[in-house]
């Protein structure tokens, strides 16, 4: 999806299509929240429980003096912590709506998805580095990078001086 982009070679298709990546990107996340909420899986005490249970069992047994250990643990022994951070991560999730609306929001977008990989990869042990480079979508290239609008922009040709 992120080099689908880079096969145009106009700069108002690349813009939109870069735009379609971004609102790829907002799917990803707000579809996972919806996902929870319609299925009701948020709704039920117990199921990041059941998910780390079956999720880290092998982990669990070759690496028992670990910090992920540790944390998995804790929240297989202390339920409602793991209701907690199952129904923080739906809402992480969720806030990723407003982003069909409103580019202002991106900035914080943005970091909250560096939240939810970095919560990801520690209670879950799942590194999405695909992910993370889709969040790059959430950046103002504008501001950061200048010269990305000047890429596809026409230069003229410098006038030869002969004499």
């Amino acid at each position: 999806m992120l080099s689908i982009p880079f096969l145009s070679g106009k700069a108002k298709t690349f813009s939109y299509l870069m735009e379609m990546v971004r609102y790829y990107y907002l799917f990803f996340f707000a579809s996972a929240a919806l996902w929870k909420l319609f299925r009701g899986s948020v709704f039920h005490s117990g199921q990041l429980k059941a998910t780390l249970m079956e999720q880290h069992v092998g982990y669990l047994a070759q690496n028992p003096d670990s910090f992920r250990a540790d944390l998995v643990t804790y929240f297989i022994s202390h339920q409602q912590a793991g209701d907690l951070i199952f129904i923080l991560t739906f809402f992480l999730q969720l806030i990723f709506i407003i982003g069909f609306f409103t580019q202002k929001t991106d900035r914080w977008l943005f970091w909250i998805a560096v939240i939810f990989h970095l919560m990801n990869w520690m209670v879950m042990r799942i590194f999405s580095i695909e992910l993370i480079v889709f969040n790059l979508m959430l950046l103002n290239w504008k501001t950061i990078f200048p010269l990305v609008d000047s890429l596809f922009r026409k230069k003229k040709p410098e006038p030869v001086v002969t004499g």
